[in-house]
């Protein structure tokens, strides 16, 4: 089983894969990067995995790392945000 030491990694790899399978603008869930993670490492995700996948997909966003928030409830990205704390949708926690 995956920890949460594992997701950050993980989390890199699904993003890898949207960039290839994905077009410019596309947008993806936290439940699509999930699935991805589940069906690339073979192995279920643990409880409170999905809380953990939002808050580095909010991380990342925050550190300039090329995704943004597509909604403001941060349940749903795309590729964008290169530069830290761009995105007008930065959402609170």
């Amino acid at each position: 089983m995956t920890t949460k030491s594992d997701l950050p990694d993980l989390v890199s790899n699904a993003l890898d894969h949207f960039k290839t399978n994905n077009r410019p603008g596309d947008v993806f869930s936290n439940e699509d990067i999930w699935r991805v993670i589940e069906k690339s490492s073979g192995e279920a995700l643990y409880d409170g995995a999905a809380a953990d996948i939002r808050e580095e997909m909010i991380r990342r966003q925050r550190q300039g790392l090329g995704v943004e928030a597509a909604t403001t409830t941060a349940s749903a990205w795309r590729f964008g945000n290169t530069k830290q704390a761009r995105s007008q949708q930065i959402p609170t926690v």
